[in-house]
């Protein structure tokens, strides 16, 4: 025998749970989306700030050396270059960066910190200019961003640990938890 009180019961409630299931789904997917989207978007402004920053550098030596007129002068670009490498070194370890300069003309290695994935494996990552790529090596994840100084010819990349953003994951994670537990209550 049916109980009464049971089928009212799934009766009155179906019409409200279903809506509030599906509305409750929508929305976690959509803040899960945003967070993501967060995540990403800090990770890649703060890259393409840093690459910026030494593509002023270059920019700023090269127009220096336009403005002297010595830019014909083959031992005058060496001496440019060089002062811009050695500051290019110094913003790399005041900003504890780690990546590399690649000079397409000369097909060599300018300038190269030390680096926990080969040089030559990371020359394969740079197809996608002012993008930030994840890649995977062993236990750790590294992101690197690809930027070009054309008048020079170089490849600039800056490679930076995953874990560096460990804590602004971690709490972008408790978000996502408190969201769904709210949703679930």
């Amino acid at each position: 025998m049916k109980r009464p009180g049971k089928i009212l019961f799934l009766r009155l409630s179906l019409p409200v749970l279903i809506p509030v299931i599906c509305f409750g789904s929508f929305l976690y997917i959509f803040v899960i989306n945003t967070i993501n989207d967060f995540t990403s978007d800090k990770i890649q402004e703060d890259l393409a700030f840093n690459s910026r920053r030494i593509y002023s550098i270059c920019n700023i030596n090269f127009n220096n050396l336009l403005l002297s007129g010595l830019a014909d002068e083959p031992d005058e670009k060496i001496i440019a270059k060089a002062l811009t490498l050695g500051q290019i070194e110094d913003f790399f370890i005041q900003e504890k960066l780690q990546g590399f300069i690649w000079d397409h003309t000369t097909r060599q290695f300018l300038y190269t910190t030390s680096l926990p994935v080969s040089e030559d494996n990371l020359i394969g990552q740079t197809t996608l200019k002012n993008q930030t790529v994840l890649i995977n090596h062993g236990q750790n994840d590294f992101f690197i961003y690809f930027n070009e100084f054309k008048p020079w010819n170089w490849q600039i990349l800056v490679l930076k640990n995953a874990d560096v953003y460990a804590y602004m994951t971690s709490r972008l994670k408790k978000v996502q938890f408190y969201t769904l537990a709210s949703l679930v209550l």
